[in-house]
């Protein structure tokens, strides 16, 4: 899981980086911005998210990429000192781990209705 994970977290800063002259672009809305990150962004870092047990250890892996993501959209360092909480009332962009959760929830719901027996479902039980 940790390895996935890892990989996850550097596709998604391969793809934020190839969307950084729109995502590091001032004069661009920051409303365009979250939409970009919602959609091209969060999908490839929480691709296959369903069947992940997260650790404390690997949720915390999934926030620092995201904290760090929303940090340089901004074009805040580290070292500013600025609160986290700051960084994400100006971006708003979408919780990682709130929507892996989501995710995860109708995953669920999917194989409980499932009728067919799928080894997907049996494995699930």
């Amino acid at each position: 899981m940790y390895k996935e994970i890892e990989r996850r977290i550097s596709n998604t800063w391969k793809r934020y980086w190839s969307l950084s002259e729109v995502m590091k672009n001032k004069d661009m809305p920051i409303k365009e911005k979250r939409k970009l990150y919602n959609t091209c962004i969060v999908p490839c870092l929480i691709y296959g998210c369903q069947t992940w047990a997260l650790t404390d250890s690997l949720t915390n892996k999934i926030k620092v990429c995201q904290n760090g993501i929303e940090r340089s959209v901004i074009g805040v360092k580290r070292k500013d000192k600025i609160r986290l909480k700051e960084i994400k009332n100006k971006t708003k962009f979408k919780d990682t781990i709130e929507t892996s959760k989501i995710l995860k929830w109708r995953w669920t719901g999917h194989m409980m209705r499932e009728t067919r027996e799928k080894w997907t479902k049996v494995i699930t039980e």
